[in-house]
């Protein structure tokens, strides 16, 4: 019994390097990788779109499943859902307008299989 437990926490721990080396940049490339693979996490057990990563002063951060074009669709919908308008997109961020106010939606690539997106506090 003894040494399943001890060859079990050496393979988990194996595991850890392995991840650890393979995706360590991307995984702290956002700071505390915490919030981002939990919110990962319910997104593969949802059938949801997008999920939210975190809220600060600033604005809320979500995240959703790199399926190519489907990318910018994904935040006009969330934005449309908001009576934002949809103007262009300039790279990487889209712009939207309501009642005269503009506001930028940042995207950005956070793996081969995942986006962030940012909504200011002021388009919420």
């Amino acid at each position: 019994m003894k040494k399943f437990t001890v060859s079990l926490m050496i393979l988990f721990f194996v595991l850890i390097g392995i991840v650890g080396s393979g995706f360590g940049a991307v995984l702290f490339q956002e700071g505390n990788p915490v919030p981002i693979i939990s919110a990962i996490v319910k997104l593969e057990l949802s059938q949801e779109v997008y999920e939210q990563v975190g809220e600060s002063e600033k604005g809320n951060q979500f995240i959703s499943r790199n399926d190519g074009d489907s990318r910018s669709t994904i935040v006009i919908d969330y934005m449309a859902e908001h009576e934002w308008n949809f103007q262009e997109q300039m790279g990487s961020a889209l712009l939207f307008e309501k009642e005269g106010k503009r506001s930028i939606v940042e995207t950005r690539l956070y793996s081969k299989y995942y986006f962030l997106w940012h909504v200011p506090s002021d388009a919420l």
